[in-house]
């Protein structure tokens, strides 16, 4: 059985480090560890699922990030480095108790709070439409303007150098996907959702990102997933 905590990244230990870098490149190539490092420092908390044994199984890494967007001060809960081992690719244990630490935070209670996913491959973007009511871009709405704003914003800020704005995409000078882990095969193109992700980013092969965004509000989340949320 998984056991499930938060930390904050600075209460890492390094065995833990080194275990969550391992894990990351049994999936992606070309991760180089001192960008994993730096990526991982500047994140704050860490939610990290380990085996009986204490082994790191899982995890995903976070931080919050203020925009003025139209005079609207938005929260971004900005995710990054995720993974989770084969082995338990069929369980929702990393989704469920990821909707209870994300409706634990204040940012959740106060409104104004946005996901921000980088999705590099078809199974990071299937989450939005499986949890979502309201996510973005996506293949049956058009992308709001203050959404996009989001989206301009935090990638101007982030990612300066590698975002396309014309197509929302950061461009990849870091690691991907391994062959074989998210194929995209001629059968999940009958997925709409899986279709569009193809479509606007076609170099997910190669490791870039579609920005995508996600309300964090009881609204904008499926009904079938707030019996995981804390209640207040």
């Amino acid at each position: 059985m998984l056991k499930k905590e938060v930390l904050l990244v600075s209460e890492l230990a390094e065995t833990d480090i080194l275990q969550m870098y391992e894990l990351m490149i049994k999936y992606y190539s070309n991760l180089d560890p001192d960008i994993f490092r730096n990526d991982l420092k500047e994140k704050s908390q860490v939610l990290l699922f380990r085996d009986d044994d204490g082994t790191i199984a899982g995890f995903t890494s976070s931080m919050i990030i203020r925009l003025n967007i139209e005079g609207v001060v938005a929260k971004l809960l900005y995710s990054g480095d995720t993974v989770m081992d084969r082995r338990y690719w069929n369980w929702s244990h990393l989704q469920n108790n990821w909707f209870n630490y994300i409706s634990s935070l204040p940012e959740f209670k106060e409104g104004d709070f946005y996901w921000i996913l980088l999705s590099k491959g078809y199974r990071t973007y299937r989450y939005l439409p499986f949890y979502f009511n309201l996510f973005w871009p996506r293949y049956d709405a058009p992308t709001p303007p203050f959404v996009r704003a989001l989206i301009e914003g935090f990638a101007n800020l982030k990612f300066p150098d590698e975002f396309d704005p014309a197509n929302g995409i950061i461009r990849s000078v870091w690691d991907y996907v391994k062959p074989g882990v998210a194929d995209i095969k001629k059968r999940h193109l009958r997925d709409p959702h899986i279709e569009y992700f193809s479509r606007v980013n076609p170099g997910y092969i190669r490791g870039d990102e579609l920005v995508c965004v996600a309300e964090l509000s009881h609204r904008g989340i499926k009904e079938s997933t707030h019996k995981y949320f804390v209640q207040s």
